[in-house]
């Protein structure tokens, strides 16, 4: 019947490619930050909605791959903005 054909890595493959990730320098994930900061996950998120609020923080709605769910997700990087 012909050469057969590996669909989950071939799949897995795509997925990585067609994932929107943040360009630049600087970004990180909310995970990320509530681990550096030290702050609970409630305190972290009210936090950066201010620093957006205030200009001092940006994001970037995007998807990546996930390797436990085999496809690619929805997800949100942050960075700080620089106040020059």
């Amino acid at each position: 019947m012909g050469k057969e054909i590996d669909w989950a890595k071939n799949l897995e493959s795509i997925s990585r490619t067609v994932a929107r990730l943040p360009e630049g320098d600087g970004w990180f994930s909310a995970e990320e930050f509530i681990a550096n900061s030290g702050m609970g996950r409630a305190k972290a998120y009210r936090v950066m909605k201010q620093m957006q609020t205030d200009g001092k923080m940006e994001y970037f709605h995007g998807s990546d791959y996930n390797p436990q769910l085999g496809h690619n997700c929805r997800r949100v990087w942050y960075r700080f903005v620089d106040g020059k």
